[in-house]
C-alpha cells in the first residue's frame, strides 16, 4: 500500500492549511455538466470526493489502498468510498474523474479508465513541476496522444498552491525522506521560514482533460 501514517499526516496537514481541494473542485465542476453519477478513481484520502459530495453531486471514491479508504471514511462520513482496484471496476458511473492518476499515455491506461464511465472521463495530468518555468511536457504528450486516438476532448492548463507546513527542520528532513528520498525523487522545492514554521512551496502545474466517449472527433477549446 502506498499510504503510510507518515504520508497521511503530512498530506492532511497540508490540506488543512490550504484551499487547494476547494479550488480544484471549482476548476473541475464546469466539466461535470449534467452528470448524475461520478466515480473518483484513485481517490486516496477522499478530499476531492468529499468536496464534490458537499456540492450536491453523487460521487463514489474508489481506491485500492485500504488504509487510505478507511481513513477517508472516518474523515468524511457523509461521502461514499469503496476499496476497489480502479482497473477492474467496469462501468460504474456516467462520469469518472482521475486526479494525478498515472499517465494516460502509459500501457492501456486510457482505455481502462474510459471503461469506468459511459459519458466522460475528466483526467488531471500532473506535470511534477513548479508552475513558473514549467515545460508542459506531459500536457503536450497527452494532447498528442488523444489527438492520435481520435478522442473528442477539451483541455485547460492550471496551477494551484498546495504548500506543506512543517514545525521544524527535523520535520522537514522527515518530509523529504518520506516523499522524495524513499521514492527516488529529487527535492528541489523552495523552502521559507515564517512565524516559527517552515513552508515548502508547492505551486503545482497541471492540466485538465475532459474526454468524451460519444464523439471521437478530436477538438480543442475556443
Amino acid at each position: 500500500m502506498w499510504w503510510t501514517d507518515e504520508k497521511i499526516g503530512f498530506y492532511d496537514r497540508a490540506a488543512s492549511a490550504s484551499d487547494f481541494h476547494r479550488r480544484l473542485a471549482d476548476l473541475l465542476e464546469p466539466y461535470l455538466g449534467q452528470a448524475t453519477s461520478i466515480a473518483e478513481l484513485g481517490c486516496g484520502l477522499g478530499f476531492m470526493t468529499a468536496q464534490l459530495t458537499d456540492r450536491g453531486h453523487t460521487v463514489t471514491g474508489y481506491d485500492s489502498d485500504q488504509r487510505a479508504i478507511s481513513w477517508a471514511a472516518r474523515r468524511f462520513p457523509f461521502s461514499a468510498f469503496r476499496c476497489r482496484d480502479c482497473y477492474s471496476l467496469g462501468l460504474v458511473a456516467d462520469t469518472s474523474i482521475a486526479v494525478f492518476f498515472g499517465r494516460l499515455t502509459s500501457d492501456d491506461n486510457c482505455e481502462r479508465l474510459l471503461e469506468t464511465c459511459s459519458k466522460r472521463l475528466i483526467y488531471v495530468d500532473n506535470e511534477h513541476e513548479e508552475y513558473e518555468g514549467c515545460s508542459w511536457k506531459h500536457f503536450q504528450k497527452t494532447e498528442d496522444f488523444l489527438r492520435q486516438k481520435g478522442l473528442r476532448h477539451s483541455f485547460q492548463k492550471c496551477h494551484l498552491r498546495f504548500d506543506q507546513i512543517l514545525s521544524s527542520r527535523t520535520e522537514l528532513e522527515d518530509y523529504i525522506r518520506v516523499n522524495y528520498t524513499e521514492r527516488s525523487r529529487e527535492f528541489s522545492r523552495p523552502v521559507v521560514e515564517e512565524g516559527g514554521l517552515i513552508r515548502v512551496i508547492n505551486d503545482k502545474a497541471f492540466s485538465i482533460f475532459a474526454i468524451d466517449k460519444e464523439d471521437k472527433k478530436s477538438t480543442t477549446p475556443p
